[in-house]
């Protein structure tokens, strides 16, 4: 098992918590895209990946429907935001004391985090498709009605790329202060070479010690009961 240093540590979950898109320009250009695989003359005919004039083209692409469980879009919360930073503190420390990434698991976290400031990328790609028939469209990307590009088919790989807004981008850094400031507390606490050698169980009675150490004593408290 390789053990990540404390910075490899941040910098994988930095990258792996803004995507499942990185903050993308809302313009118009056409995106360049990497050599195809695997697809025909006759699937890519008129296909341009990125072409906004495209947007309601259809095309011939082969393609699967997009999991919406996999994929942020605007959602009512399902949780305060305290569960979620309660749910990234115990993930800081699982990947702490594992080494292991646990992407879908974070993953989850951060859609269900950052969904309530997501655009309804559902119904956005819900229009597109009924206005070309239900084929993928050439551009092989969605865009809301401000012109924001929000999902695109990834077609050399048959999968759906988020691009994050903003708003999601900033709210996915509040998050992230929360696990960090968690995992930073561990490295001072336990030492880097404790990564990925340091039980759950430990870090957990750990933890319940110091919160007993830290309650105020019930002992000594006179209380006047008298009326």
């Amino acid at each position: 098992m390789h053990i990540m240093s404390k910075y490899d540590m941040v910098q994988s979950l930095m990258q792996k918590m803004t995507a499942p898109g990185r903050p993308g320009p809302s313009n118009n250009a056409v995106t360049v895209k990497p050599p195809t695989m695997n697809l025909t003359a006759a699937e890519l005919r008129g296909v341009r990946y990125g072409d906004f004039s495209l947007r309601f083209t259809p095309s011939n692409l082969t393609f699967s429907p997009p999991n919406w469980d996999k994929i942020a879009t605007k959602r009512a919360p399902d949780h305060p935001d305290e569960y979620y930073f309660d749910r990234a503190r115990e993930l800081a420390r699982k990947v702490f004391a594992t080494g292991e990434h646990n992407e879908e698991e974070s993953r989850a976290l951060y859609r269900g985090f950052i969904s309530s400031v997501s655009p309804d990328r559902k119904a956005i790609y819900e229009e597109t498709m009924a206005r070309t028939g239900g084929k993928m469209p050439a551009s092989s990307m969605f865009w809301d009605h401000e012109g924001n590009r929000t999902l695109s088919y990834e077609y050399d790989y048959g999968t759906y790329t988020a691009i994050t807004t903003s708003n999601e981008f900033s709210r996915a850094r509040a998050l992230s202060s929360v696990y960090l400031d968690e995992m930073n507390k561990l490295y001072d606490k336990y030492g880097a070479a404790s990564a990925g050698h340091i039980s759950l169980d430990r870090i957990h009675s750990d933890l319940r010690s110091e919160s007993r150490a830290s309650a105020p004593s019930e002992q000594g408290i006179a209380v006047d009961i008298s009326v």
